[in-house]
């Protein structure tokens, strides 16, 4: 989400000139802690949609119990809202995934709206199911004030370098609170940490890497600055009414909607593969037709999670190995027509 300046009720005022101002920052501002990093990374998610032409955002895990997850993140992540006066509205044809640092990708099971208007705060909850070999870590919650000055981090996956949806990599960027004051839709937290359309929905931590915060908004002045939802909001805002909160059972769709006269299809076919839905909670391959993912049943010679499809050769290649015009290419599987 991003803020016009007029937008900032002043807060902003004067921009133009601020952004002439060379604010110094402390070694430790820039310096990850050992193994901070590392472990927080097992813990926040990508979120990806099929159906909006978004290119993703990030999310936390905060709670499992009995292999469901449960994800906070920005509402407009997981809410293609519908613009209408009063209850916020969800657009019904859009379906959404969570992928995991360990490349799993599980289907969104349920949906808490946490934003009650358009005034509200921009927050949500959503769930997925792994299975007990797949243990992801919740993160520890830290209810506390940040001062101004204070060493923040922002963990997602930035939608940098022209990459969207899972092509994404894990961030990690550090920063200082520069001042709290309320925003908009619960953002009070401002800090200068580096981040790009993807982050939104990711954490905020403190130098010990508890999660104090959710990222979401980002001022379009381009000051530099941006802004976080405190977890203090968050603890206020469910303490004793998660219960009561309506909870949206999301309905697992196929991440393409494709057709019998689909040509790749076809093509899937004639190569003796069985299409699958996408984001399905349980292990499958994926192949590429161009920006187009068709999802099948793992099986040989599939020995790897993503593909593409080479019109030139008629093979299928893994993912990340060298586009190649002839069938020398070492890394290509055997199994083109």
């Amino acid at each position: 989400m991003r803020l016009t300046t007029n937008q900032l009720t002043g807060v902003f005022l004067g921009i133009s000139a601020m952004t002439a101002i060379t604010i110094t920052i402390p070694a430790l501002a820039n310096s990850i802690p050992q193994g901070i990093a590392e472990e927080i990374r097992e813990s926040v998610v990508q979120i990806n949609s099929k159906g909006n032409g978004s290119p993703g955002g990030s999310g936390v895990i905060i709670d499992e119990q009995d292999n469901i997850y449960t994800v906070l993140t920005a509402n407009h992540v997981v809410c293609s809202s519908i613009k209408r006066p009063g209850k916020i509205s969800c657009a019904k044809d859009i379906s959404y995934s969570v992928r995991t640092y360990t490349g799993k990708e599980y289907v969104v099971k349920d949906r808490q709206v946490l934003q009650t208007d358009q005034n509200g705060v921009d927050l949500a909850i959503i769930t997925f199911e792994a299975k007990d070999s797949d243990y992801y870590r919740p993160v520890a919650i830290q209810d506390k004030s940040l001062e101004t000055g204070t060493d923040i981090f922002v963990g997602g996956f930035p939608a940098a370098f022209g990459k969207k949806g899972t092509d994404r990599e894990f961030a990690f960027t550090g920063g200082r609170v520069i001042f709290s004051q309320n925003l908009q839709n619960g953002y009070s937290l401002v800090y200068d940490a580096n981040t790009l359309t993807g982050n939104s929905g990711g954490g905020v931590f403190d130098i010990n890497g508890n999660l104090v915060g959710i990222h979401g908004l980002a001022d379009a002045s381009k000051s530099g600055f941006n802004a976080g939802i405190p977890i203090k909001t968050y603890l206020e805002l469910t303490k004793g009414k998660l219960d009561s909160i309506s909870t949206e059972t999301m309905s697992p769709t196929e991440a393409l909607k494709i057709s019998s006269s689909d040509g790749n299809l076809q093509i899937i076919k004639s190569l003796g593969f069985i299409t699958t839905p996408c984001a399905s909670g349980r292990q499958i391959v994926s192949i590429m037709f161009g920006n187009n993912e068709y999802c099948v049943e793992p099986q040989p010679p599939l020995n790897a999670l993503k593909y593409r499809y080479n019109r030139a050769t008629k093979q299928v290649e893994l993912f990340d190995s060298p586009k190649s015009n002839s069938t020398n290419n070492p890394k290509s599987q055997d199994i083109g027509l």
